[in-house]
């Protein structure tokens, strides 16, 4: 009885969350931004989550970067979660990152990939048709964790998915421009 109580509240809750998360596929314009990135949501995530990162990323670009996110709607946030992890739909996000990373690639010439948790495996399981262009310097990886924390290391910002990023983006070599917080 709990159990049917607990499923029924939480496929209710589906439709509430939704609009938070929003599955929006991208941000900024992809003409000729400064920085371009491409965003892998971790388990469960969906590709409205990238919003926690903006005000670093705006802090360090300005409007000049553009973020394209990994979604696909067997991976929306409206969908449970026992319905989205199917071979086929794994499969079916692999060839997504594939097409959305080299298509990237080719109109940006480099391309930072942000993982969120686990959202590195899903970019690892398609590494093997990216390898060369990350053997040659355009593809570069920031992966970090996505829950909330309280944090001054980025501009006093509480998200440690955006501090852990900078962090990173500083480990990676990528240039990161000095700001007034």
């Amino acid at each position: 009885m709990l159990e049917q109580k607990f499923k029924q509240r939480y496929l209710d809750s589906l439709s509430y969350y939704k609009y938070f998360y929003d599955d929006v596929r991208e941000y900024g314009s992809p003409d000729s931004p400064r920085r371009v990135f491409y965003f892998i949501p971790g388990f469960s995530g969906v590709a409205g989550q990238v919003r926690f990162i903006f005000p670093n990323l705006h802090a360090l670009y300005g409007n000049d970067f553009y973020v394209q996110c990994c979604h696909l709607d067997a991976f929306s946030a409206s969908k449970p979660i026992w319905e989205k992890y199917t071979t086929a739909n794994l499969d079916a996000r692999r060839a997504v990152i594939v097409a959305d990373i080299k298509h990237l690639l080719d109109r940006h010439g480099e391309v930072v990939i942000l993982a969120s948790s686990n959202g590195f495996y899903d970019f690892v399981y398609a590494f093997d048709e990216l390898a060369s262009a990350a053997a040659e310097g355009r593809l570069k990886l920031l992966w970090g964790p996505a829950r909330r924390t309280i944090s001054t290391t980025a501009c006093g910002n509480p998200y440690s998915l955006a501090s852990t990023a900078l962090f990173m983006a500083a480990i990676a070599g990528l240039p990161i421009p000095t700001t007034t917080c």
